[in-house]
């Protein structure tokens, strides 16, 4: 059988001949001092130690948008598109928006704050959502505590963003314009922005998105 080993040379694999004893509290001292055990270490994490300090990351599938949606009329059709607001003809539902193939979601942060990002073709963009500060910071509540360990924080920050009503708070004009990017047809099917917009997703996303200003977060691109 062989072992994961962390090593100041990185992750190494190496073969285990016997294992005489495991004490459980060697375990649990484990989990209690960097929040996961070796089976977990992989499973959609991303970990990165720099001079500014240490950072993970979690990859983000789906977004409940739990929050008010208006009908509008695009040149591809009439969709439901959030409005974030309570305003006339509004709506109050959930619709769960799926991350395309060709864009990427994370999750990350570190001790103390939690960031929401999107990658797309080698770059970093702001997601046009409220509730996210210019730097991607996302703004949780007053009070927030996210926890002390790695698998506390995913397991909160998720709880937050999949049960949370989102509001207009740090709602801008830009990402009211870029609203569409999750809208829904009537019947509620996600609407397929890149079939949509064919050859011209590039620049429709260009004209969207914002660049993420935060210099922290570019080791996602890497």
């Amino acid at each position: 059988m062989t072992e994961i080993v962390i090593t100041p040379n990185g992750i190494e694999e190496r073969e285990v001949k016997k294992i005489y004893t495991y004490p459980q509290f060697i375990k649990q001292r484990i989990v209690n001092t960097v929040g996961f055990t070796s089976s977990e270490v992989t499973k959609d994490l991303l970990l990165n130690i720099s001079s500014q300090g240490f950072m993970w990351a979690f990859k983000k599938k789906e977004l409940v948008l739990n929050t008010y949606w208006n009908l509008g009329t695009f040149p591809e059709g009439s969709f439901l598109y959030p409005t974030f607001s309570s305003a006339k003809h509004s709506v109050l539902q959930k619709n769960v928006w799926k991350v395309p193939e060709w864009l990427t979601v994370f999750v990350c942060g570190n001790w103390e704050m939690s960031y929401l990002v999107a990658h797309y073709n080698t770059k970093l963009y702001q997601l046009p959502l409220p509730n996210i500060y210019d730097d991607s910071r996302l703004c949780l509540g007053n009070a927030w505590n996210q926890g002390k360990t790695i698998t506390t924080i995913k397991e909160k920050v998720n709880e937050r963003l999949d049960a949370t009503e989102w509001n207009t708070d740090l709602y801008i004009a830009w990402k009211e314009q870029a609203a569409d990017l999750f809208a829904f047809s009537p019947d509620g099917k996600q609407r397929d922005i890149a079939t949509d917009k064919g050859e011209n997703l590039d620049a429709y996303l260009q004209s969207k998105l914002q660049p993420c200003q935060n210099s922290r977060l570019l080791w996602l691109t890497q």
